[in-house]
């Protein structure tokens, strides 16, 4: 594991926020092969503040649909609120796989009633 708090201190360093970009998904990636979730929403969360610094929209609705798959278990409202975020940037993005992939995941009109939750 001291690999993995490297590679995360080294990403703290980077200075090209693209490749910042890069390698914070991968180390998202592994962190969440390895069970390691919470880290993972971490570093997700770091690629979603990275992607909005550079106005990312790739980047942004990537970190956005990542939050909402992961946390769709521990914390269904926020998973939500990310997934919603992440299917307006796909529809934004006008891309119909992505919105696919991002509209497979949340409820369907039959599973709720409610309106979506408040985008943060």
């Amino acid at each position: 594991m001291t690999q993995i708090a490297a590679a995360a201190a080294i990403v703290g360093g980077l200075n090209d926020p693209r490749l910042a970009a890069l390698t914070l998904q991968e180390l998202a990636t592994v962190q969440e092969e390895l069970g390691r979730l919470e880290e993972s929403a971490a570093s997700y969360r770091r690629l979603l503040s990275n992607a909005e610094r550079i106005d990312d929209l790739t980047g942004k609705l990537e970190a956005h649909y990542q939050l909402g798959r992961l946390l769709q278990a521990q914390q269904p409202a926020e998973a939500q609120r990310h997934l919603y975020h992440a299917l307006d940037l796909a529809r934004e993005l006008d891309d119909p796989v992505l919105i696919d992939q991002v509209s497979v995941l949340l409820p369907t009109s039959a599973d709720s009633d409610a309106a979506p939750p408040a985008l943060v």
